[in-house]
């Protein structure tokens, strides 16, 4: 059962939430953080997603039990032409089942809240900014526009949640992924805890980057947009050669939320529905990866950091995938903490959820030995 109620006085009071949803297992607050507010181009969409039955650190007087636990923030960065909705079936997974994990050395991390940040032209953000975004050309897009606006995200306390003081595990998937280096060095600063990177486009700039990212942009610009109606759309993604492999829970969830109702087209009589992120836009921003000639090197600086870096990966890509394998696993001659194999496609969130909230779990469980601490720190001289 959940129940779900807006709040249509949201901009008098930035601390209170656009909506709010409690299912079983969570409640779901969504936040908007206002360009009115920030001076940035967009308003920014996030949900925050707390568990029903919280884990508080215990309170103590003592100083040894305190460090032996420690709560993160995970926060989710979703692939190109999905939604902040879009790892709900893996934030249910992790609550349930990988709410706290333990470390070597005793210490228990737990997981406090999970944030998940929408790209402003995709999902319900795109409704939300269908007036400023009009005036921008849509093949101007890039990557660059969701690293930008999740950092503002991050540093403009969404909700009047101060997210500079809480451990920050970033986790992004595809598109998601590939903007977390950037993320990571924007000013002011993010406490990142850990991150976790699932499959981004990074890699040096090379003709098969150029043509897998060519393939993304040509797929989305000829994909299907407009439907009659959402159980049309359901139809489609039960066939589709790609949300064909997802399980029910994320096509419902694209559904509910990476699907509007265009006025456009209402005005012409026609009482369908279409894709909330648009074709042209999409592809501008894969293009916008081909062009990519930095994020590589932050990548390289991100392995040789004091930050904890984890792949989750499909251990059979295609072969337009495959090339990137060797430039994950050993960038410029470093290595990521852990590489993690989850089965599934590229899109494994959606059509592997149970095991890559289980990967995700053993992240969390990660300790860095005293020789990879010492590698790290002769990496950095």
């Amino acid at each position: 059962m959940s129940k779900s109620t807006s709040n249509s006085d949201f901009i008098a009071d930035a601390n209170l939430p656009l909506s709010m949803t409690v299912e079983d297992h969570w409640l779901c607050e969504t936040f908007v953080v206002d360009r009115d507010r920030t001076g940035y181009q967009y308003s920014i969409l996030g949900n925050r997603y707390t568990p029903m039955h919280n884990h508080d650190i215990p309170p103590s007087s003592s100083t040894a039990i305190k460090s032996k636990a420690r709560a993160v923030s995970l926060v989710f960065l979703h692939a190109g032409g999905m939604v902040k909705e879009s790892f709900e079936p893996v934030i249910k997974l992790l609550f349930k089942e990988h709410r706290e994990s333990e470390m070597r050395s005793g210490v228990r991390v737990i997981v406090k809240e999970a944030w998940s940040i929408e790209c402003p032209n995709h999902g319900c953000s795109a409704a939300f900014n269908t007036f400023t975004m009009r005036k921008r050309p849509a093949l101007s897009w890039s990557f660059l526009d969701y690293a930008e606006a999740a950092h503002v995200f991050l540093t403009n306390k969404p909700g009047g949640h101060d997210l500079s003081t809480r451990n920050l595990v970033l986790i992004g998937q595809s598109l998601g992924a590939h903007i977390i280096p950037f993320i990571a060095q924007m000013s002011p600063k993010l406490s990142i805890h850990s991150i976790v990177l699932a499959e981004p486009s990074l890699s040096l700039p090379c003709h098969e980057r150029n043509m897998a990212m060519k393939v993304f942009s040509e797929t989305s610009l000829c994909k299907h947009n407009i439907w009659e109606s959402r159980d049309a759309v359901r139809r489609h993604f039960e066939t589709y050669r790609i949300s064909k492999h997802w399980s029910r829970d994320a096509r419902e969830t694209f559904l509910e939320n990476g699907i509007v109702e265009d006025p456009v087209l209402c005005s012409f009589g026609f009482k369908g529905v279409r894709l909330a992120c648009s074709r042209e836009q999409e592809a501008s921003m894969y293009v916008s990866v081909a062009e990519d000639d930095e994020g590589y090197d932050l990548l390289a600086g991100l392995y040789a950091s004091d930050i904890p870096v984890h792949y989750l990966y499909d251990p059979n890509p295609p072969s337009l995938l495959a090339f990137f394998l060797p430039a994950w696993f050993s960038c410029k001659g470093l290595r990521p903490d852990t590489v993690n194999p989850v089965q599934g496609g590229h899109m494994f969130f959606q059509s592997n959820p149970q095991h890559t909230a289980k990967a995700i779990g053993k992240t969390l469980r990660h300790e860095r030995s005293s020789s990879a601490v010492a590698a790290k720190t002769v990496a950095r001289m």
